[in-house]
């Protein structure tokens, strides 16, 4: 009798090696996770960010010429009643107001992302309605295009809730009160409950697109990082190590995250400019005028060098601060279960 083994290694084919799996997509969860992490982020945000904000406010509203450094207008800030923490005040209101925001935006990224990739609604243009939409390697809907749909969704939900925030963070740290509950008293009484969404336009102007390009910039860098720890799934080697993993992981959500604020900022700071200016405006100043118009009287007024002013505290937070945010959600999301893995 012949050996059954023997016969069929002679006959049978080499079995190729396994492939490596794609990139898996975010992993379903629920509203109400995607918030808590986001809320995570947000709180992380602010608290780094807003000694940097207090300046840029300050150098925004308050212009010289020529202009004065960040260092000066640091300096300045300290010398005050409250020192150092003068770089503080007005923290109440986007303490509060960014953990919202932030799991509002994240929620909506990941939940119209998730939609997306699961619909695939980008088809190839000049296709037939049956063709299919551009993909990636995982089979996903167009990274790119799902990335900046889903930002642009979380901008334009988030817009409803950062321009009251912003109106009484700009009115307390251009000086104007002391305390948020004085400052939203002073808009209520004067304006009534619709006076808080002074600058909703000039915000939704700033976040749509500047949301999109965020969430773009930051899962292409991700996407980009060189990564020397693979995941550590079980297989037949052993194990990866899941410090090494988390450190690496860790790495690429402060870089990217950096990456992504600064582009954010370099793009939008105009936009913001104006929607500050308009927001500390009393009705009937030189600046109760739309962001367009702003933008054109600065331009006139000091060059185009005249909307970027704040830019040196604005850079100057935006890498630490969004890296901070970043690793914030990562970590959040990965504690929760609710985040592909970049780049495997």
């Amino acid at each position: 009798m012949r050996d059954r083994t023997h016969a069929d290694a002679s006959t049978s084919k080499p079995t190729p090696p396994p492939r490596t799996p794609p990139p898996a997509p975010a992993a379903d969860s629920s509203i109400a996770v995607d918030m808590a992490c986001g809320a995570v982020a947000g709180v992380a945000y602010t608290v780094s960010a807003h000694p940097f904000d207090t300046v840029k406010v300050a150098m925004q509203t308050r212009p010289t010429h020529p202009p004065r450094s960040a260092l000066e207008v640091t300096a300045e800030i300290c010398r005050g009643p409250r020192g150092a923490l003068g770089l503080f005040r007005g923290l109440a209101a986007p303490l509060v107001g960014y953990s919202v925001e932030a799991g509002i935006n994240y929620a909506a990224f990941n939940q119209g992302r998730r939609w997306l990739e699961h619909n695939n609604p980008f088809v190839v243009a000049g296709a037939g309605a049956g063709a299919a939409a551009p993909r990636d390697g995982a089979g996903d809907a167009s990274p790119r295009r799902s990335c900046a749909a889903s930002g642009a969704l979380g901008g334009s939900l988030l817009s409803l809730v950062v321009a009251p925030t912003d109106l009484i963070k700009c009115r307390i740290q251009d000086g104007q009160f002391r305390r948020a509950r004085d400052a939203v008293a002073d808009v209520v009484t004067k304006h009534g409950v619709f006076g808080m969404t002074r600058g909703v336009a000039a915000t939704l102007a700033r976040e749509v697109p500047g949301n999109a390009l965020f969430f773009t910039v930051y899962e292409a860098a991700q996407m980009a990082f060189p990564r020397w720890v693979a995941h550590p799934h079980p297989h037949p080697h052993g194990v990866v190590s899941k410090p090494a993993y988390a450190t690496q992981e860790a790495a690429a959500s402060v870089v990217c995250g950096g990456v992504a604020g600064s582009a954010f900022w370099l793009a939008i700071l105009p936009i913001d400019l104006a929607k500050t200016r308009y927001q500390i405006a009393s009705p009937g100043a030189a600046d109760d005028v739309g962001v367009w118009r702003l933008l054109a009287r600065e331009t006139s007024r000091t060059g185009a060098r005249g909307l970027w002013a704040g830019l040196g505290p604005v850079l100057a937070r935006a890498f630490p601060a969004n890296a901070v945010q970043f690793l914030a959600w990562e970590g959040a999301c990965q504690l929760a279960g609710v985040r592909r893995e970049h780049g495997r």
